[in-house]
């Protein structure tokens, strides 16, 4: 699924706080990267954040969702932003720190 170009646009205006990340195209989605390493995406029109056993809870608590392309089995550890902390730059870059962390394990 393609990523929606207004959702991109967002994502990457309420990510300015968190500061030094680039954007690039893959597999259809657009990712966002710092030094190299994914913590952040949009697919279709929905923004995802790099997840693991230590910010879960964060997600499911608010009643997220699960990247899952295939809507079977494991999904990628990428849950949906709850919009109230996309709406909140300086909570979005907390939560956009955790999920960077994640990805430089």
């Amino acid at each position: 699924m393609a990523y929606n170009e207004d959702t991109h646009q967002y994502a990457s205006e309420q990510l300015s706080a968190f500061k030094e990340f680039t954007c690039k195209k893959m597999f259809g989605s657009m990712s966002y990267m710092r030094d190299g390493k994914a913590f952040a995406c949009v697919v279709g029109d929905k923004f995802y954040l790099k997840v693991d056993e230590t910010n879960l809870e964060d997600f499911t608590s608010r009643g997220m969702e699960q990247f899952n392309p295939r809507k079977t089995g494991k999904g990628m550890p990428y849950w949906t932003v709850p919009e109230e902390v996309a709406e909140d730059k300086k909570e979005l870059k907390k939560w956009a720190i955790k999920s960077w962390k994640i990805a430089t394990k």
